[in-house]
């Protein structure tokens, strides 16, 4: 894989790793105070039910019954249930099969830590107790946050579009930058390929700015000085060499023409006049 791509790549992964970061905490965040926030509206509409049924001597189940069905600001599939202290029903807003409490042992729950947030599948239950004259009551509420969650599902779909066109104005970003900040080392690439034996005395183009490529050109010219310097030497001991030993091989190459010249015998050519002997006797 090319610098280029590694780059790319890097970049895109760094910057997706923060985006995805950032958007699971806004998501959770919201999620968070959305809980918060519907919990608080259910455990006030709990609360107002209460005092309504214990504390309002006129009006009575029935009456209340009547009041919540024509009231504007139910919540959706909303249920209230008041127990009194041996755990009877002595409210219900809607007569339904499905036993939250029975199911989630809030009832036992509630009386110990006083309070209870739960969530159920996509329902919240808040549980709570209610004292009034000396008595205990136990509220178990839930509902339906339909608006809250719709506005979840349209902030996760914002989320993951915004995630997607991010990451691609990214990677579109990163690979353009990571060509204009790695063409100087093509430059610089094109350069040492038109240099050979023949043109040593060519340098690289540093430019003017004094970052790590230009560094790198620097080093490079001065690899160049030394390799030039080098091939110089040798060049003047091969053309040394060629004369000292041109002289000796050219009066050598003389004499043997002198010496050919005139015809002789072999025992001429002994050195001394003397015959040449083989010391093994052969």
């Amino acid at each position: 894989m090319k610098i280029r791509s590694k780059l790319s790549l890097t970049f895109l992964l760094i910057v997706a790793a923060n985006l995805i970061l950032f958007s699971s905490v806004v998501y959770f965040t919201s999620e968070y105070f959305r809980q918060k926030d519907f919990y608080l509206r259910l455990s006030d509409k709990a609360k107002t039910t209460a005092r309504l049924l214990i504390e309002e001597e006129k009006i009575d189940a029935q009456l209340l019954k009547l009041f919540e069905r024509n009231n504007l600001t139910s919540l959706p599939e909303e249920q209230i249930i008041v127990y009194n202290s041996k755990n009877q029903i002595v409210y219900e807003s809607d007569n339904r099969p499905d036993r939250l409490a029975d199911q989630l042992h809030l009832l036992e729950r509630v009386r110990q830590k006083g309070e209870v947030f739960v969530r159920y599948g996509q329902r919240e239950i808040v549980g709570l107790t209610y004292r009034y004259d000396s008595k205990e009551f136990i509220i178990i509420a839930s509902a339906y946050d339909e608006y809250g969650l719709t506005e979840m599902r349209h902030l996760r779909t914002i989320l993951g579009f915004g995630l997607v066109f991010g990451l691609t104005l990214v990677g579109i970003s990163g690979w353009f930058f990571a060509g204009r900040t790695l063409q100087p080392i093509s430059e610089v690439v094109r350069q040492v390929e038109q240099i050979t034996a023949f043109n040593l005395n060519q340098r690289l183009v540093a430019g003017k700015e004094e970052d790590e490529i230009a560094q790198l050109a620097q080093t490079f010219n001065s690899m160049l000085d030394r390799v030039q310097k080098a091939f110089e030497v040798q060049r003047d001991f091969v053309a040394n060499a060629s004369h000292e030993l041109r002289t000796p091989l050219t009066i050598i190459t003389g004499q043997i023409e002198v010496t050919l010249i005139k015809p002789r015998t072999p025992e001429e050519h002994e050195p001394n006049g003397k015959p040449y002997s083989n010391p093994s006797g052969g």
